[in-house]
């Protein structure tokens, strides 16, 4: 039994020495937590007040209303002016697509009369080069006949 008393003294001491290391190692100090009432007491201020003029306040509220009247009048006057350029632009442009078409009508047109010109023409010249042709025929023959005569008289 001598022995375990040993073993028992030696596990002993050494969890002693063990204990009095950590007590003296570690820091078991509890920590400073500033107290919540003091910090908010020293932070917090009165309440400075002011008091408002009811007159002036009232033309502070009148001033921003106007402007802001003012300001959609002039939004809407905006609006109304992009308006009438966008209407006035598509009239000229309504207008000047009928110019357009009407100019296309009238080259048409021209086109059409040119035609119908160089086709007479060619008939024309065709006509006179048929009547050139016939004449100089007629010229032949009366060409023929008055030698075929100047040779039955002699």
């Amino acid at each position: 039994m001598d022995k375990k008393l040993l073993n028992a003294f030696i596990i002993s001491v050494f969890l002693h020495i063990v204990l009095v290391f950590v007590l003296f190692v570690g820091d078991f100090t509890p920590e400073a937590k500033p107290k919540k009432n003091t910090a908010i007491a020293q932070e917090v201020k009165p309440i400075q007040a002011t008091v408002i003029d009811a007159n002036k306040l009232q033309k502070a509220i009148n001033k921003i209303k106007k402007q802001k009247a003012d300001d959609k009048a002039a939004e809407k006057k905006r609006l109304q002016n992009i308006e009438k350029r966008a209407s006035d632009a598509k009239k000229r442009r309504t207008k000047e697509e009928a110019r357009i078409k009407k100019l296309e009508k009238q080259l048409k047109k021209k086109e059409q009369e040119k035609k119908r010109a160089d086709k007479a023409a060619k008939e024309s010249s065709k006509k006179a080069a048929k009547a050139d042709k016939i004449r100089k025929q007629k010229e032949q023959e009366q060409q023929k006949s008055e030698d075929a005569a100047a040779q039955a008289r002699t």
